[in-house]
Formats: structure tokens, C-alpha cells, sequence
């Protein structure tokens, strides 16, 4: 069994904001010890080979004990070549040398054949793995950073909050913080969340398709109108809601009819797109029981069909043609739910 090296980090995971966060608190807590001279971040791609990667490793750290190496995205974004020369270096490292490897979900996977660089580092490695918060652990974060500026918040505007978010903690910091300064020493309204929180839009397609579930279809209709509202053109709202069902047929086939375990759906789902998220995958993976194969199945036939009339004029798009539009979609949401 290789031999453990605390000196070789590897973080991961889809939970952004605290893989910075973190970061941040290395930076600064090594900073203290060895100066900010010792500090190395590797992170264009015209740095990310291995003879740069390697010239970090092995240069000695000036009036200190130890250079911090942060090498990011170089899983996703270097090539294999590359990392397999890396990965051997790692036999050697020196005792001065700590290294970071941080991954941002967000950079895109180079498709390219894989190396073992990744495994070698979950064997002798110290191995972050970042997820996204779970609905309570939103609630609590977010409960927590207004307390900070005395505001109260009522439990269906918390609601209302959670469900308008993928996680995205990054962006959502920043929201709440701006929600509790506006909002100091009072409580939230309804108003403020609608000035201060952005609508996020695959959160309100789930939420469209959960009303279609609930058989409430004045609520889809008051869901689709939000996304309309959202500014976004109607033909892309069907592509997207169209695109979210054949994701969870493609998670339902996954789990009903080739068995797959509910953890391993997601490995799974790489194979159809290497760059998809895990949290929308998780999320279908809890609507895909909602449905039947069939009923899916016939929904995103109906939602293809609007999408292709109105592509070829079929539906006419004019500004005095809304109201026809907007039938034909409450017409197709009547259907799904009867």
C-alpha cells in the first residue's frame, strides 16, 4: 500500500464556493508561516504541463520551510501526456514542496484518454470532496449569514429562496448578504426577494415539472410565465423543458430497466455528457419517480412537436400571436396533467 503523503491535497466537487472558501483559509493560514513569496499558483493553460508544474515542485522555498503549489484544473483541462509525467514526479516529491491540485466544476473536461494522475492522488493524497448543500444545510447557511445583520426571514420566503437555487452557494452569498444589508434590523418581504434574489432558470424548470406532477396546473402556468418573464425567448423555454424530460427518461431507463444503483447514476450519466453536472442529475434522479416511462415518454413528444411547429411557422411567432402560443403550451399542460 503506497505510503501517505499529507503534503498533496486534492480538491474537488460541484460546491464552488467553499472550494475558494477553503483555499482561502490555506492561502492565508500558510501566508502566516512561510510568507506570501512561497506562494505558487499554476492555473493558465499555457502553464499547465508538466515542466512548469514540475519547476514549481522543485524550487526551494525562499527564507521559509515550504512552498504551497496550487495547480488548478489540470485534471480536467491537462493533457494525459502531461499528468503522467506528474503523477511519477509525485514518487519524489520534496519534503518542501506542498501541493494543491484544485479543480473548478465549472472548467470544462478536455475529452482526451485518461491518466492515472487522479487515482495516484486519492491513494497517497489528502482528498477535499466539496458537495453541494443539501435543502436544511441551505436553510441553516442561509439563516446563519442573515442573522449577521439582525434580519428575520419567514419559513415560506426561506422556501422560496432554497427552491430558486441549484446550490450555486457562490452567487447565493452574495445575494444574501445583499438581502440582509438591505434588509438590516427587520424582516424579509416578499417584495425584497423579488428586487434581490435572482430567478435562477433550470430551478423554475424543475419547479414547472413539479407542478406538472402535482397535477396543479395553475401553478405550471404561473411557472412558465415566470420563466417568460425571466427574459428568455419561449422557443429555448421549450428546448429547455423539453431537454430536463429526456434527461429523466434517460435516469428512469437507468434506474428501472438496467438497475443501476441510484449512486452510480450519475457515473453513469457521463457517458451520455461528459460535462454534466451532478446536481441536476440528482435532482431528476428525485423526480424520475414521479412519472412513469410512459408518461415522460409522451410529454416530450408533445413538447418536441410544439418545438417543431413553431420552428416551421406551423405556430405563428408575431407579437399578435402570443395569446394563440400561449394556448397552444396551456393546452399541452392541461394534457400532461389529465
Amino acid at each position: 500500500m503506497a505510503a501517505i503523503n499529507p503534503n498533496i491535497s486534492l480538491f474537488h466537487g460541484e460546491n464552488l464556493y467553499l472550494l475558494e472558501k477553503t483555499l482561502e483559509n490555506w492561502f492565508q493560514n500558510f501566508e502566516k508561516k512561510h510568507g506570501d513569496i512561497n506562494i505558487t499558483i499554476i492555473d493558465s493553460e499555457e502553464e499547465l504541463n508538466a515542466k512548469t508544474i514540475i519547476n514549481a515542485l522543485e524550487s526551494a522555498p525562499f527564507l521559509g520551510e515550504k512552498r504551497l503549489i496550487v495547480i488548478k484544473n489540470f485534471l480536467r483541462g491537462g493533457e494525459s501526456e502531461e499528468q503522467d509525467k506528474v503523477e511519477k514526479f509525485l514518487e519524489n516529491l520534496p519534503e518542501t514542496a506542498v501541493v494543491i491540485f484544485f479543480e473548478n466544476p465549472n472548467f470544462e473536461t478536455k475529452k482526451r484518454p485518461k491518466s492515472g494522475l487522479k487515482k495516484t492522488i486519492e491513494k497517497i493524497g489528502d482528498v477535499k470532496v466539496f458537495a453541494l448543500p443539501s435543502p436544511q444545510e441551505l436553510t441553516t447557511w442561509i439563516q446563519n449569514k442573515l442573522q449577521k445583520y439582525n434580519t428575520t426571514i419567514s419559513p415560506a420566503l426561506m422556501n422560496e429562496i432554497v427552491n430558486n437555487s441549484t446550490g450555486d452557494m457562490l452567487t447565493l452569498s452574495q445575494e444574501v448578504a445583499k438581502l440582509g444589508l438591505y434588509c438590516e434590523n427587520r424582516a424579509v418581504t416578499q417584495l425584497d426577494i423579488d428586487l434581490l434574489i435572482s430567478k435562477n432558470y433550470a430551478a423554475t424548470v424543475f419547479q414547472f415539472t413539479d407542478s406538472l406532477n402535482a397535477k396543479n396546473p395553475q401553478e405550471a402556468i404561473r411557472k412558465l410565465h415566470t420563466l417568460i418573464d425571466m427574459g428568455e425567448e419561449i422557443l429555448i423555454i421549450l428546448t429547455m423543458i423539453a431537454r430536463h424530460f429526456r434527461l429523466l427518461i434517460l435516469v428512469k431507463d437507468l434506474l428501472e430497466n438496467q438497475k443501476i444503483p441510484k449512486g452510480r447514476v450519475y457515473e453513469k450519466m457521463t457517458t451520455y455528457d461528459q460535462n454534466i453536472k451532478p446536481y441536476p442529475v440528482k435532482l431528476a434522479i428525485d423526480q424520475s419517480s414521479k412519472f412513469t416511462l410512459d408518461q415522460m415518454k409522451q410529454i416530450y413528444s408533445d413538447l418536441v412537436r410544439i418545438s417543431t411547429d413553431l420552428r416551421t411557422g406551423k405556430i405563428p411567432q408575431g407579437d399578435n400571436d402570443k395569446n394563440l402560443l400561449l394556448l397552444e403550451i396551456e393546452k399541452f399542460i392541461v394534457k400532461s396533467i389529465a
